[in-house]
Order: C-alpha cells, then sequence, then structure tokens
C-alpha cells in the first residue's frame, strides 16, 4: 500500500506478534447462536502434514531423497478442527447411490430433490504439538477439548444430536473418546473413506475402470448405505473363495474386510440416512486444504513449528469470517499497551490551567 518491500524476516516477526493476539481474542469470543429444532451439531477433525525445516545442525537428509513414499521427518501433523450447525437432510441409500455414480455433467433426476443445507456456524482451528513450548499440550488433545467446550456453548443442554464425523485415523478417535466421555453422541466413518476400501476390494475382483468393477462397486455401496455392512464382508470373503482368488489377493482383501468389521459401528448409514445426519466429512476435508495445504505447501516452503502455528491461526481467524473484529480487538489491545494512562488524557479538563 505504500510502495515498500518488507524483508521475509520482517513480514514473519509480524505474522507472530500479531497471532499473539488471537487466544485472547477467541477467549472473548461471543457464543454463536444455539442450534434450531430441526439441526444436528457436527464436530470433525482430520490431519493434515506441514512441510518442517530442517535444524540448521542436523545432517542431510540423503538416505530418502529420490524414494518414492513417505519421507519421516519431512512433515509435522497438524490436527484441523470444525464445528458447525446443520439443517437434517434426509435421504435414502438409493439417493445417495445415484448421486454418487451419476456421470460428470448428467442432469439429476427429474422429480424435486431438497436443496441440500449448508453448514451454518462454522468455525475452524488449527492445532500443531510443539514439544520445545512451556508446557506441551498434544494438538489432538487440545483440539478435542475445543471441540467439544464449542459444541457446549452451543447446547448447553444437548438438547439436540452431536455428531462426531472423521475418517478411520485410530488416534482421532481415542482423542474423541478421551474429550467426550460419556457424553452422548452419533460417531459416524466418512463414508468416501469407507468406500475407499470397498474400491481396493473390487479391484482384485475386476480391473479398474472396467464395467463390472463399476457395477459391483455401485451394489456393494448400495447395501453398505442399506444397513448392510456384515452382509458386505461375507459377500466379498465368498467370492473370493468362489472365484478362487489368488493368496496375495486374498490376502488384501482380507486386511480390507478385517478393517470394515472393526468399524461396523460408526457405520450404521440406513439410521443416519433417516435421521438427517451428514455422512462425508468434506467439511473438515476442505478446511485441511485451504487453510493448510494451500498456504503451507506452496513451492519451496518449509516451515518452524511456531512460525507455522502462527500462520494457521491467523488463516482461522479469516476462514472464520472473524478478521474486522479481530483487528478491532487487536487495534485496543496495542492501544491499551502503548498508551496505558490514556484515560487520564480523556479525564482531563480542557484547556489545562496555566500556572502563574
Amino acid at each position: 500500500m505504500l510502495g515498500l518491500k518488507q524483508s521475509v524476516a520482517s513480514l514473519e516477526q509480524m505474522t507472530r506478534t500479531m497471532a499473539e493476539a488471537v487466544e485472547g481474542f477467541w477467549a472473548e469470543q461471543t457464543p454463536v447462536p444455539q442450534a434450531r429444532a430441526e439441526q444436528v451439531t457436527v464436530l470433525s477433525a482430520d490431519g493434515k502434514g506441514v512441510p518442517m525445516r530442517k535444524p540448521a545442525p542436523a545432517p542431510s537428509i540423503a538416505a530418502h531423497q529420490h524414494r518414492k513414499g513417505p519421507k519421516p521427518g519431512r512433515k509435522k501433523m497438524a490436527v484441523v478442527g470444525t464445528v458447525y450447525q446443520i439443517d437434517r437432510y434426509r435421504r435414502t441409500p438409493e439417493e445417495v447411490v445415484e448421486a454418487l455414480f451419476r456421470e460428470p455433467g448428467a442432469a439429476a433426476p427429474e422429480e424435486a430433490v431438497p436443496q441440500r443445507p449448508a453448514p451454518e456456524h462454522k468455525r475452524s482451528r488449527v492445532n500443531l504439538t510443539d514439544p520445545e513450548a512451556a508446557t506441551p499440550v498434544g494438538a489432538s488433545e487440545a483440539m478435542f477439548a475445543w471441540l467439544t467446550d464449542e459444541a457446549r456453548s452451543r447446547d448447553p443442554l444437548q438438547q439436540l444430536p452431536w455428531v462426531v464425523l472423521m475418517d478411520g485415523q485410530p488416534s482421532l478417535w481415542e482423542e474423541a473418546k478421551q474429550a467426550l466421555g460419556e457424553t452422548p453422541r452419533v460417531e459416524i466413518l466418512d463414508l468416501l473413506h469407507a468406500t475407499s476400501h470397498l474400491w481396493d476390494a473390487v479391484h482384485l475382483f475386476h480391473a479398474p475402470g472396467s464395467a463390472l468393477a463399476l457395477k459391483l462397486m455401485e451394489l456393494l455401496v448400495l447395501a453398505l448405505l442399506s444397513g448392510m455392512s456384515e452382509g458386505v464382508v461375507n459377500l466379498l470373503e465368498s467370492a473370493a473363495v468362489e472365484v478362487g482368488l489368488a493368496k496375495s489377493r486374498r490376502q488384501q482383501l482380507t486386511k480390507i474386510c478385517n478393517y470394515l468389521r472393526r468399524h461396523q459401528s460408526p457405520m450404521h448409514y440406513d439410521e443416519y440416512l433417516a435421521a438427517g445426519y451428514p455422512i462425508a466429512s468434506g467439511v473438515v476435508e476442505g478446511a485441511c486444504r485451504h487453510v493448510v495445504k494451500d498456504r503451507m505447501e506452496r513451492a519451496g516452503m518449509h516451515w518452524t513449528i511456531p512460525g507455522a502455528q502462527a500462520l494457521l491461526r491467523l488463516r482461522c481467524v479469516a476462514i472464520n469470517g472473524e478478521w474486522e473484529a479481530f483487528m478491532r480487538y487487536r487495534i485496543q489491545q496495542e492501544t491499551a499497551r502503548l498508551y496505558p494512562h490514556a484515560e487520564l488524557v480523556e479525564q482531563a479538563e480542557w484547556p489545562l490551567p496555566l500556572a502563574a
């Protein structure tokens, strides 16, 4: 705006200084309006890697420099959390299957379909664990403490359903259990996470992209959405015996079936659809992409934990639609710090009497 170019170090310091006010701003936030009778409160969390800057004395990472696959030590996991309220949206398994397998560009069915409701009063946060902090707190632990407090502020008496909607990462579900305890809730495994395992299973029987693979997948998803998760597993195991699936593929299928069996509890999709609950975690996945990936993973970027956390907090303030309120809060805080006796000037009678 002033035609001045600031150094990267100066911008980093400004970002960290500004982010120091975020926690105080959040502590003074006004609670959002409570959910209406036909709404549910949704709590979601997911993880997204942030590329870390290598410490100066650290040796070069040469062993896996040009190797494909995971590269330990390159990224630090950021935990992204969202809370929002949404109107119930009741659908049948057949309607969901039709939407999932509809050809790109194809028109929706002619019969009137209710407009999909949008999330309301969405708030997002991102946490990184800083092992060098004075009082280190796990990113997941801190996130679920906030998610729980935020949900309680929206529905203190828990008169409406709370839905915990996530993918299959075990550590997140364990932290949710620790934070929520015996609090009544509906736990839902993200449908697209479940169907990704079904695709893996289907491709053990039919070539990817084939008409047979697509047809089998459609039948399996319809059965899963109809509440027949155990039947899906039994069908896959029976089909493996009937077609004489190769040993290596049988082993892969066993892992998939074991996974589906372990997660049967949060896969009662027929009940969730009838109740109008969301069954896909697109809201938190969108936050992972927009808040973290789009900013933190640009070409050549590497971060320290304090620098990344500072910028992520400011991005959460912006994505939550709180930027103007935050800037007013920070101006007030800085004014009070720089001019602690300003109220004395305001109380003075002007013009001041002159001494003889």
